[in-house]
């Protein structure tokens, strides 16, 4: 029997005593723990990556992203979502996550991963600066990151045309 529906039989197994146990009057809230739903089957993405049915690391892409969303919404269920407003930036964060280790972990790398892992972060990033600094300063950053663009080859490009 394979690891991947050992898992899988299992987690399905789980789920039916889970709500077998509901029907017979043993209360199980499935308010708090409903992020399990989203864990197990990132988990099991993980498990085919790390047990080498997907040498690619496709895989790690959805799995990357299940796991941190379960984990945000375990997070805001322990605070009663009382940061949810702050922490929106986990959404795009997840995703870059997931290509980060879609390009770090295979064996075989693939550049294409970067780019939206890089641009995703920034975005997070982005996001998470204008919330934490209530958006007064973002501007400047703004600002600060066209100057950058502007000038960051400026002495490479003001040798080059001094030699022509």
């Amino acid at each position: 029997m394979s690891k991947a529906r050992l898992f899988g039989g299992s987690c399905i197994i789980l789920f039916g005593v889970l709500l077998l146990l509901s029907q017979f009057g043993i209360n199980i809230n499935f308010g708090n723990i409903w992020p399990i739903a989203i864990l197990i089957p990132g988990l099991f993405f993980w498990i085919l990556f790390l047990s080498k049915k997907d040498k690619s690391g496709g895989v790690l892409i959805p799995g990357t992203i299940l796991v941190v969303y379960s984990l945000y919404f375990f997070f805001n269920q322990v605070t009663d979502y009382e940061f949810a407003g702050q922490t929106s930036f986990v959404f795009i964060i997840g995703v870059s996550l997931g290509f980060f280790a879609a390009y770090f972990l295979p064996q075989k790398k693939e550049p294409i991963f970067l780019v939206p892992a890089w641009i995703l972060l920034a975005i997070s990033i982005f996001i998470l600066l204008i919330t934490v600094f209530n958006g007064s300063w973002w501007p400047i950053l703004i600002i600060i990151l066209g100057i950058w663009l502007l000038f960051k080859n400026y002495k490479k490009d003001h040798l080059d045309n001094n030699e022509k």
